[in-house]
């Protein structure tokens, strides 16, 4: 997270590879599995890189 926070153009990816697997799991359980899950995953990525700067 402090990669993503400096800047680092490669953290994004690091962060969404270790976080967005757990993020998917738990939607999944919430929603079932599927494209919702999907979409809610992205979604919630969407939103943390976003504040990132904020």
């Amino acid at each position: 997270m402090r990669a993503l926070i400096e800047g680092e153009p490669w953290a994004a990816t690091a962060v969404w590879n270790a976080h967005a697997p757990k993020v998917f799991r738990i939607v999944a359980r919430v929603l079932g599995p599927g494209a919702d899950a999907e979409d809610v995953t992205q979604e919630v990525f969407l939103r943390v890189f976003s504040r990132v700067s904020g």
